[in-house]
């Protein structure tokens, strides 16, 4: 549709004015046991999957991968065990755009349908939500796998990733997760760290939800190095009571993404603090150069063809004369260069 091909020029065009940090800054590991290492996996490619995926890559962290067990198209439950005709969302709400007016569903629908068959929608079908994921995710380029379930054999195995998002539906026992029946028990949960006033308040349904950080991440049982756990997110239903309705629901993606991208990044970037200090002290990049003193009468103009370095230079060594007679200092100028680290 000509519609959906210019907005998805919008889209790259938008994406292009937004592009900082400019280009990947995660450091690479080397392949293990033969297999490609990425930086992040998440397990689900609904729309929190997508839209964490999406984050990262506004981040610079690219070289992640989706991964989920059904079909292309048949992510998440719309197309399979949903059964409401339309979703409860308002039409207007925003969410897995992550701020790009491009991205939105609003625009996605116009693109599609007109202006006027916007203004005449009530409530989004489904199927029509399904179909807005599908093209966001092929705008994007987000690299997902389809028809593929995780299975984690033991904790002492290698794994192929260093984060790992569970973007995996509405269970609220780790337990009963394939992937994390190795760790379960080691994942602290609400029945290990809250207490009610009144034990008859205890609910046992609370109690089984994973206690968990700021960032969605899984915090240990036992408080201490718990290198299993070491990169888990929860990004999924079973997050309800630690942060509220903010994931797995369009009203609080908006709110709740960033704060997932700020605590993946985060520990990205602590991971290997002391490579990234190692290039920041060893930066040697000349941006400027200059003269100091300057010239008696301030800085001269530069001579046609020389660059304003070689002109300062210059302008230097033909006042040299008069510097000398103002000041003995003066004599002893030289370029200096001017290095920025940032």
């Amino acid at each position: 549709m000509a519609g959906l091909a210019q907005l998805a020029t919008k889209v790259e065009d938008s994406l292009a004015k937004l592009a900082y940090p400019a280009r990947p800054w995660v450091k690479s590991l080397p392949a293990q046991a033969g297999g490609h290492v990425y930086d992040v996996v998440i397990i689900g490619g609904g729309q929190c999957g997508l839209a964490a995926a999406f984050g990262l890559m506004r981040e610079q962290v690219s070289n992640i991968l989706v991964l989920d067990e059904n079909e292309a198209g048949r992510e998440g439950p719309w197309m399979t065990y949903a059964r409401m005709i339309t979703l409860r969302t308002n039409k207007a709400l925003t969410g897995p755009d992550l701020g790009v007016p491009a991205l939105t569903f609003h625009s996605y629908f116009e693109a599609k349908y007109g202006k006027e068959a916007w203004v005449k929608l009530d409530k989004i079908p489904r199927s029509e939500w399904m179909d807005y994921l599908v093209w966001y995710r092929q705008v994007l380029g987000i690299p997902v796998n389809n028809s593929t379930r995780v299975r984690v054999t033991t904790p002492q195995g290698s794994e192929l990733f260093d984060y790992l998002i569970v973007s995996t539906g509405l269970l609220t026992d780790t337990r009963l997760r394939p992937e994390l029946r190795e760790v379960a028990e080691q994942i602290a949960t609400w029945a290990d760290r809250y207490s009610p006033p009144d034990e008859a308040q205890r609910n046992a349904l609370i109690d089984q939800h994973p206690y968990l950080g700021p960032s969605f991440e899984y915090l240990p049982k036992v408080p201490g190095p718990a290198p299993h756990l070491g990169g888990l997110f929860a990004y999924n239903y079973s997050a309800l009571v630690s942060l509220g309705l903010s994931a797995s629901a369009l009203s609080g993606m908006k709110y709740a993404i960033n704060k997932l991208i700020h605590g993946i990044t985060r520990q990205l970037f602590l991971d290997d603090q002391a490579l990234y200090i190692g290039d920041y002290l060893s930066y040697r990049v000349e941006e400027f150069v200059g003269v100091w003193p300057l010239p008696v009468g301030g800085a001269a103009a530069t001579p046609h063809g020389a660059s304003p370095a070689a002109a300062v230079v210059a302008d230097a060594a033909a006042c040299g004369a008069q510097q000398q007679q103002a000041s003995s200092a003066a004599a002893d100028a030289v370029a200096v260069p001017m290095i920025t680290a940032l």
